[in-house]
């Protein structure tokens, strides 16, 4: 006759793949029965919060699979790195152009040395911050998010993931505390749009702890090239005539994820990883843009914003559309992840 402790124990087993459990569950079971007393306090205890977490660390490795691992555990594991490869470039590429941007502002300024020790405290009361989190919301946190994108794609895996959940907090602290909080609650757009946004920082950080444990292929290194690129991508961006951008206000992320959709729908290689990693990063963004349109009803009415509207809609609809059959094809290759996991090494 089982045990409380056994049977929960099992109930806790349930998080590993059925065909892992079938094969290895008697023994795990059996290993962790030995080390307990047998006493009848065991016997109705519950497994310690250490045994329950080595169990879920070990149903998500199993199921985000690294080398070796079955070619559809292999494949969620590929879309879960790719979504973090792909997050934290971006990350780092935004917020060192803005910290790069802040620069020359301040270097073009008159009173430049002056500026030099104003525009944080200026900067901190727009935000709602003192001095020093000023500092770090411009400058610290786009090094801290640039060194774990060069962590990550050097390979130095590890040291990338205990990084990224503090820079992660300190990221969605300072975000909300630059925040009204009642005017937070009482604008259900606004707290949307803040919930979009934090979320562009929230899943790649999680997809990086989850994703690249220790089974995990190595990224590879042509991926520090997403840094010169986006910075100079953003840079082109910001040189558009001024008309052009305002009356359009297309968004570059946007626009960078539906060509990538594209251009991957037109490719040949059909592995599931890439559909569902830039679906998994559509969401945030699609969301960021719907809550920035109720913005533009505030403009005076006349051409400049019905031009704006029309162009933020139609930016939006392209998106979702990308997005829903990014979804569909990662669905239709997922049967054939066996076949595109060779393929899937060398894209993270």
């Amino acid at each position: 006759m089982r045990t409380l402790l056994e049977q929960r124990y099992r109930y806790l087993l349930r998080m590993l793949p059925a065909a892992y459990r079938d094969d290895r569950e008697e023994e795990i079971v059996a290993t962790y029965l030995e080390g307990t007393n047998g006493t009848e306090d065991d016997e109705l205890g519950r497994p310690r919060w250490s045994e329950v977490v080595s169990i879920a660390g070990l149903a998500l490795r199993l199921r985000l699979g690294g080398v070796g691992a079955p070619p559809r555990s292999f494949a969620h594991g590929q879309t879960v790195r790719l979504v973090a490869l792909l997050g934290v470039a971006f990350l780092a590429v935004s917020s060192m152009y803005g910290a790069l941007s802040s620069l020359h502002f301040w270097y073009m300024l008159p009173e430049r040395e002056q500026a030099v020790t104003m525009a944080p405290s200026a900067l901190g009361e727009l935000l709602g911050l003192g001095m020093p989190l000023a500092w770090t919301t411009v400058f610290v946190l786009p090094l801290a998010w640039l060194a774990i994108f060069v962590l990550l794609v050097t390979g130095r895996t590890s040291a990338a993931r205990w990084l990224v959940l503090p820079v992660l907090v300190t990221h969605l602290v300072l975000t909300f505390t630059s925040l009204s909080m009642e005017a937070l609650f009482s604008d259900w757009s606004a707290m949307l749009f803040q919930v979009a946004w934090s979320s562009q920082a929230i899943l790649p950080a999680l997809a990086l702890v989850a994703g690249y444990h220790a089974d995990a292929p190595k990224p590879d290194r042509r991926w520090l090239a997403a840094l010169p690129v986006g910075l100079l991508a953003l840079a082109a961006w910001s040189l558009l005539p001024f008309w052009l951008w305002y009356v359009g206000f297309l968004d570059l992320y946007s626009i960078t994820l539906i060509v990538a959709g594209v251009t991957w729908l037109r490719s040949r290689h059909r592995g599931p990883e890439v559909p569902f990693a830039l679906f998994a990063l559509a969401v945030p963004l699609l969301l960021v843009r719907v809550t920035t349109v109720r913005g533009w009803l505030g403009l005076e009415p006349g051409a400049t914003r019905t031009t704006i509207m029309a162009t933020s809609l139609a930016e939006i609809v392209a998106l979702a559309v990308i997005a829903l059959v990014l979804l569909a094809a990662g669905r239709r290759a997922l049967p054939a992840a066996g076949r595109a996991s060779a393929a899937a090494t060398s894209t993270a």
